[in-house]
């Protein structure tokens, strides 16, 4: 039998898809396939130390079942999930409030708003968050978009003791005064910024500055481009727009140029 010689190779390539296998032979240490490796802060890349479930050992389903999960986000002192027909908040992973639930002006306080019915929102699909952060806001208000029957979702809990000493402040924003499902949100320069709405994919609509909640009032409005619209992010002082078989940003929102 021959004898093995062993041969170091460092793992600093990070993860490669765009190279031949030829090129690839003049560069060992990079990857093809990773499974359970994420990039490392050092460069390349490093294996996943593991995963905990959130409660570990005490964990519970939001629902109570294995309904299919289609969004989490981190939210004050614990996670919204949007899961079933509902959202749900959780500080633990055991313990979890249903939140889909509409709150009157004022916000409602804890006994009122687990009292109340909830506001089902039928075919839950993947979901897309987006934070607003006010002076007075303890942790901001979030708004969901899950393109079911529903309109933009709005949740924001004020208080820092237990939660049943909070208040809750809940409702539903619709972009264009129709109770239509939208795909995507975003907040941008002070604005919160929906497209991807049934029948008008091809349109943005942004809300009033610095009001969220409001599509209607002075400084809101749409503005409408040439291609199917698959997604939306601001970076730095442009909203991009990445579409079907383009891409394109809108530079200044107030002054609608594209």
């Amino acid at each position: 039998m021959a004898r093995s010689q062993p041969f170091t190779v460092a793992c600093e390539g990070g993860l490669v898809t765009a190279s031949n296998q030829i090129d690839l032979l003049r560069r060992p240490g990079v990857a093809t396939e990773l499974e359970n490796f994420e990039v490392s802060i050092e460069g390349g890349y490093r294996r996943i130390s593991g995963f905990t479930k959130f409660g570990e050992g005490s964990a519970t389903q939001p629902t109570g079942s294995a309904d299919r999960i289609n969004g989490v986000m981190p939210y004050a002192d614990g996670v919204l999930v949007v899961v079933g027909n509902g959202l749900y908040f959780s500080q633990d992973g055991i313990s979890w409030l249903q939140v889909n639930k509409l709150s009157a002006g004022a916000g409602d306080d804890y006994t009122t708003f687990t009292g109340k019915t909830a506001s089902v929102r039928t075919g839950q699909e993947q979901a897309t968050f987006a934070m607003f952060q006010s002076a007075g806001m303890d942790y901001g208000e979030v708004f969901i978009a899950d393109n079911s029957t529903k309109d933009i979702f709005s949740f924001r809990m004020e208080g820092t003791g237990a939660l049943n000493t909070r208040t809750f402040y809940a409702e539903e924003v619709s972009p264009n005064g129709v109770n239509t499902p939208v795909k995507y949100i975003t907040s941008h320069d002070h604005h919160l910024i929906a497209t991807g709405l049934d029948g008008e994919e091809t349109t943005i609509y942004y809300s009033v500055y610095n009001n969220p909640n409001n599509f209607t009032g002075a400084g809101a409005g749409s503005v409408s481009i040439s291609d199917i619209i698959v997604g939306i992010r601001g970076f730095r002082e442009d909203l991009i727009i990445f579409c079907e078989n383009s891409i394109h940003k809108l530079v200044n929102i107030n002054d609608k140029q594209i």
